[in-house]
């Protein structure tokens, strides 16, 4: 649950409209749009408008976190990972039901979870659920400040998205430079998503700006820290080249490969090996 979900929640109980709550603080139009998460207010703004309905800053505070409580981003994400391996219906029908509760409209968080837990459905299940991927789509493109929750819709998401949608949610993002280093590794996931997703549908020249944009954008040290993206670059980098100079491509393959495999990091150097073979013909040993 963001701020804006939130005061509406005390709007609502207090019988108010968005005009009367707006007060000629704000409009009611940006109003309506804050409550639905689609723009974000100013905490002096905020302070006035609870004022005005007669609402304490802690008070609201401490709805805020009870509300968000009910709901962890980290541990839906293990749940979701753990229906996947276990391919328990059960869990998953629990989670559905428990968050249908909270679904009230097509703005709320929980109705952007629902589609979550029905696509996960139809990717461990083969189940033929109907997702409503453009409120998600809508919704990513209105946030102008992307916290973990939207990286992680985004992410989650990435096979859905149309490419122009894509390239065009990946330039808002990184803008400027994300120096917060909570933040960082979702940025980068996301980012990684979309270069892959690209290089999947063959759109070459098209990655390659994304990846020379995050480059110029971002400049991540040559820390140990940053050890995975910096290797990760390579490996979008050499395969990109395997399109454009299929013998040097295989060459700088072959030698992430042996990284990977020495790092025991299994799964990636299997999937390096897949993709060389599938653009090249070429078996890595």
């Amino acid at each position: 649950m963001h701020f804006g979900e939130t005061f509406k929640k005390f709007r609502i109980n207090k019988g108010l409209s968005l005009v009367d709550a707006a007060d000629n603080i704000v409009s009611p139009q940006f109003l309506g749009r804050f409550e639905k998460g689609q723009s974000d207010m100013t905490i002096s703004n905020l302070y006035l408008l609870l004022s005005h309905i007669n609402v304490g800053i802690d008070e609201f505070f401490y709805e805020y976190q009870k509300n968000r409580a009910l709901f962890s981003l980290e541990v839906f994400e293990e749940q979701l990972d753990l229906i996947y391996h276990t391919k328990d219906r059960h869990l998953w029908l629990k989670l559905y039901r428990k968050n249908l509760e909270n679904v009230t409209e097509e703005t709320n968080q929980y109705y952007h979870i629902d589609q979550c837990l029905k696509n996960w459905s139809n990717y461990v299940f083969k189940t033929e659920y109907i997702i409503d991927f453009q409120t998600i789509i809508d919704y990513l493109e209105a946030i102008e400040t992307w916290g973990k929750y939207e990286y992680f819709l985004a992410t989650f998401f990435i096979r859905n998205i149309p490419v122009k949608h894509l390239s065009l949610l990946f330039q808002k993002v990184f803008q400027k430079k994300i120096d917060q280093l909570p933040l960082q590794a979702q940025a980068y996931d996301f980012y990684f998503h979309v270069s892959t997703r690209l290089i999947a549908e063959k759109e070459y020249d098209l990655a390659e700006k994304v990846i020379e944009y995050f480059e110029k954008i971002q400049e991540p040290e040559k820390v140990l820290f940053n050890m995975w993206i910096l290797a990760s670059q390579k490996l979008l980098k050499a395969i990109l080249l395997l399109d454009k100079e299929p013998e040097q491509g295989v060459l700088q393959c072959q030698q992430l490969l042996s990284l990977y495999e020495d790092l025991e990091f299994y799964i990636y150097a299997k999937r390096i090996k897949e993709i060389v073979f599938e653009m090249t013909g070429e078996k890595l040993v």
